[in-house]
């Protein structure tokens, strides 16, 4: 990697490690995640810098709101968990185990992207774009491993269940379902930044990429994601891809655009025996409705507050053992598998209802940034779309506090914020 030296080269490097960091296993996160902070820690004590949190105060005055709904959605996590110490639910004499400083450090990533816009503020215009190239050449380079992993298991095999000698896309996330939830985010942002026609020699001159590396990274991305062999994904992902072909063509063309990719995948899944038998297959379907059934009860039992933030998943093996006469040999225990149930059970109607309104800010966010005719307005626009899929995704799997999606989804919202706060002199148009 060839730097150019400049005030805030090694603003630069940190925030590049963290982004690519993102797209590997939650060990590697967390180092970079600790190179960042330990840049914006020398950067802050270097001659002549300013400490980076509280500075430009005035510049984020327009996020307020996001701080206010991340303290909210904290607040009720924070209340919920308060309820399950003061007032525990006892289910075959277990009780909700808290361990506070555990419990709370998650509620950390809530704040990153605030920190992460700093980073972004301060780095020259040429070096973030280039933090976004290295992301997104990166998750391309990431993403190709998954067809010599769907053969081999290399370097993290999880057997698919039903096709012997084959092996789900985990990357180096570790679960099928990771690779589900965190590549879509560098898929459709690499796709509109593709698609963009009027931005091509915007593109060439502030990303160094064209649009044609642009669509093979979303094409090999695009291959990780089915490789990944998530039925749910399966369907999310053309729902996704029409709703992003509208900003594109006209919509005639983009309903043609959401039929064919209806018909292609119906094609597939009743003709393709492999395919057929994965989305036919009742193996995890039912566990599931007991699970959800499971937060359902602990949200009748606590409707305020709930089980405790994330408390449920170690409390369901007990909740079953109550319900079933305490056989559970044959029971799935875990978590809610549905974001929406995962927050109902564990913080009640306050929690999920905070956590609904954060998750629609983010979409307004992005939605607002779309609406600009530039890269950044091309980001907004993938990120809304990833969204849209995150959120389907989610509700049959808990991939919001999941550490290492949220690891992406953060550095997502970052480049949101950040976008959404750019001096008037900054917003090139093509």
């Amino acid at each position: 990697m060839k730097l150019t030296r400049t005030p805030t080269h090694l603003l630069f490097l940190g925030l590049s490690i963290y982004a690519a960091s993102t797209l590997l296993s939650m060990a590697m996160m967390s180092l970079g995640l600790g190179c960042l902070l330990l840049t914006v820690l020398i950067f802050s004590r270097s001659p002549g810098h300013h400490p980076m949190i509280g500075s430009r105060v005035a510049d984020w005055r327009s996020n307020s709101t996001y701080l206010s709904s991340s303290g909210v959605l904290a607040a009720a996590c924070v209340l919920s968990l308060v309820g399950a110490w003061a007032f525990p639910l006892n289910y075959a004499g277990k009780t909700p185990q808290i361990h506070w400083m555990v419990d709370l450090s998650k509620l950390g990533y809530l704040l990153l992207p605030l920190l992460v816009a700093q980073v972004l503020a301060r780095l020259t215009q040429k070096e973030r774009t280039t933090t976004v190239r290295y992301w997104l050449l990166f998750s391309g380079l990431i993403s190709a491993i998954a067809i010599p992993q769907f053969f081999t298991g290399w370097p993290r095999p999880q057997d698919i269940p039903g096709l012997p000698g084959h092996y789900h896309a985990t990357l180096f996330f570790g679960h099928h379902l990771s690779t589900a939830s965190i590549l879509i985010f560098p898929l459709f942002i690499s796709a509109s930044l593709a698609a963009s026609g009027a931005l091509s020699k915007e593109l060439k001159s502030r990303f160094d990429l064209k649009p044609t590396t642009l669509a093979f990274i979303a094409g090999l991305i695009s291959t990780a994601l089915f490789l990944s062999w998530s039925r749910t994904l399966w369907i999310a992902l053309p729902i996704g891809l029409g709703i992003w072909a509208f900003r594109y063509v006209n919509r005639a063309k983009a309903m043609g655009v959401v039929l064919t990719s209806l018909l292609v995948a119906i094609t597939a899944f009743t003709q393709v025996p492999q395919l057929r038998s994965r989305m036919t297959s009742a193996l995890g379907t039912s566990d599931r409705f007991e699970l959800w059934r499971a937060n359902l009860s602990f949200f009748q039992a606590r409707p305020w507050t709930g089980i405790g933030w994330r408390k449920a998943e170690g409390m369901t093996a007990s909740y079953f053992k109550t319900i079933y006469d305490g056989d559970v040999s044959s029971r799935f225990v875990g978590h809610a598998h549905n974001n929406f149930l995962e927050m109902l059970g564990g913080t009640g109607l306050l929690g999920t209802l905070a956590w609904v309104g954060w998750t629609l800010l983010v979409f307004q966010m992005s939605l607002r940034l779309a609406k600009r005719r530039d890269e950044w307005g091309e980001i907004g626009w993938g990120f809304f779309c990833a969204w849209v899929v995150f959120q389907i995704n989610g509700l049959t799997q808990v991939n919001f506090w999941e550490g290492k999606v949220l690891h992406q989804v953060m550095w997502g919202v970052s480049m949101l914020i950040f976008a959404s706060t750019l001096p008037k002199e900054e917003r090139a148009k093509p």
